[in-house]
């Protein structure tokens, strides 16, 4: 409860990180755009999607939460918000660090449950074709995800010079997710 009560206090005279510096998860590149939108449909006030809370229970199987900033609630941040709770997959939703972010809990659809299963085993190159399809929907002409879907050769000799050592023919040619970078943890939002 102390701990509580300081990090409220810490709130109301810190502000938040520039969250155009934060990097965005995997589960943002691979899974968020299974739910049928792609990420530019959630910005500006795309934060990031996990695969669970530290605050709640960490990891959490067959979910995500997407978490949104509300530093400008205008109509559209109002329109995603609805478009959000009105998935088939929509659990719940709560606001964090004094209101000025959102996370919303989804079930993974049962349809990619699979590719789920492949994403979270670093298997991208097995993703099924419908989940390629909605990931690769939207995304520019440079992006790398075609080339890490298809394991292509040029991704694989970038990593090969990269590391210095020759990659098996069966390797992915990305590496595979780290838990502890897809859990969602707003002390990591508060500027020092």
């Amino acid at each position: 409860m102390e701990q509580e009560e300081n990090l409220k206090g810490l709130l109301k005279r810190q502000s938040l990180v520039n969250l155009s510096t934060i990097k965005a998860t995997k589960t943002t590149d691979f899974i968020l755009p299974l739910f049928g939108f792609t990420k530019k449909y959630y910005e500006p006030y795309l934060v990031n999607a996990y695969l669970g809370d530290v605050d709640i229970n960490g990891y959490e199987e067959y979910k995500i939460y997407l978490v949104l900033s509300n530093h400008n609630m205008d109509t559209k941040h109002a329109r995603i918000e609805n478009s959000i709770k009105d998935l088939p997959e929509f659990v719940d939703y709560y606001d964090v660090l004094e209101g000025k972010m959102s996370v919303f809990i989804l079930n993974i659809p049962e349809e990619f449950k699979v590719d789920y299963i492949h994403f979270m085993n670093g298997k991208y190159s097995l993703f099924s074709e419908q989940a390629q399809i909605k990931v690769l929907k939207g995304r520019s002409e440079t992006s790398s995800m075609p080339h890490i879907f298809k394991k292509s050769v040029e991704l694989k000799k970038y990593w090969e010079n990269k590391s210095g050592s020759e990659i098996p023919e069966s390797a992915e040619v990305w590496p595979i997710l780290d838990l502890k970078n897809e859990i969602f943890n707003k002390k990591q939002f508060i500027n020092n």
